[in-house]
């Protein structure tokens, strides 16, 4: 099985845009918790030995990993609480040691936890959009251009209030949002545009139920996809021009830029001693 990392390379004074391409040995099998680790594990290898600018992977990389690895999977605090990302803080400074041993413990937790979040986030579009919405009731929602943290609900109870106020908006959003039939809807009467919540809050809790669905049942399944995230989160930290991709994802790639595109790919293999070696260098690859 062949992954890609898009890695940033030096040469002379021009940084080339590389592929490599990660041949993964057959010690574990595909799609396990294994494979995602030693994934992971040769990914941190092949940058640690060829990128330009190689960073240490210590506490503090490990930091910022695990940080950025949450804010990407519930970027506006809507699936996890309080106590769920503090509990998810214990691997803040374990990390790298988690990579470097090629461990799957912290995979297998947030895995778990996070699928269990969702189906559990899909329960509750379910449950409150199966009424309609109260526009009567005194209410507010805050939004921020920038945040540098992200607030979470404090228990299950203040998660359910903050999908409540989500749905309710995303529902007055969708009965106001300009249409070919009705280009100015804000001129119409309160109680006649109100007159389609029902078809506007179906429509929402549709859209988010295909949202959480996109997850759960990925092209490239669940695990791959929570792989793939946490293995981003390693080689954008290095810096935003590296990207590892899984096999689907370099399909997309591939077909998506120009065949004129300033590139190269590397074949990399492990041999026996655990060393990373160049098996094949594929110009414009």
């Amino acid at each position: 099985m062949h992954y890609v990392l898009r890695l940033k390379l030096k040469k002379q004074v021009l940084l080339l845009f590389g592929i490599i391409t990660l041949s993964f040995s057959s010690f574990a099998q595909i799609g396990t918790n294994k494979y995602y680790a030693h994934q992971a594990f040769m990914v941190y290898k092949v940058l640690e030995k060829y990128h330009y600018q190689p960073q240490e992977l210590n506490d503090e990389l490990s930091k910022k990993i695990i940080e950025e690895y949450i804010k990407a999977l519930d970027p506006i605090g809507l699936y996890c609480t309080k106590n769920e990302i503090t509990e998810l803080k214990k691997w803040d400074n374990k990390i790298d040691d988690e990579i470097k041993t090629e461990s799957t413990a912290f995979f297998v937790e947030i895995s778990h936890l996070f699928r269990k979040r969702l189906i559990s986030a899909d329960s509750i579009n379910t449950l409150l959009t199966s009424k309609p919405f109260d526009f009567n009731e005194k209410d507010t929602l805050n939004f921020y251009s920038k945040r540098p943290q992200i607030v979470y609900a404090e228990n299950e109870k203040a998660l359910i209030k903050r999908w409540a106020k989500i749905l309710k908006y995303q529902t007055l959003e969708l009965l106001y949002t300009p249409t070919d039939n009705n280009k100015d809807p804000f001129s119409e009467d309160i109680k006649e545009r109100l007159k389609n919540e029902k078809e506007a809050r179906e429509k929402i809790a549709s859209r988010n139920k295909r949202a959480i669905k996109r997850i759960l049942e990925h092209p490239d399944g669940y695990s791959n996809f929570m792989a793939s995230s946490y293995i981003n989160k390693l080689t954008s930290l290095y810096d935003p021009h590296t990207s590892f991709f899984s096999a689907s994802e370099k399909q997309n790639f591939e077909s998506s830029v120009s065949s004129s595109e300033l590139s190269f790919g590397f074949y990399f293999d492990e041999n026996e001693n655990g060393e990373i070696k160049v098996v094949n260098v594929t110009p414009g690859g």
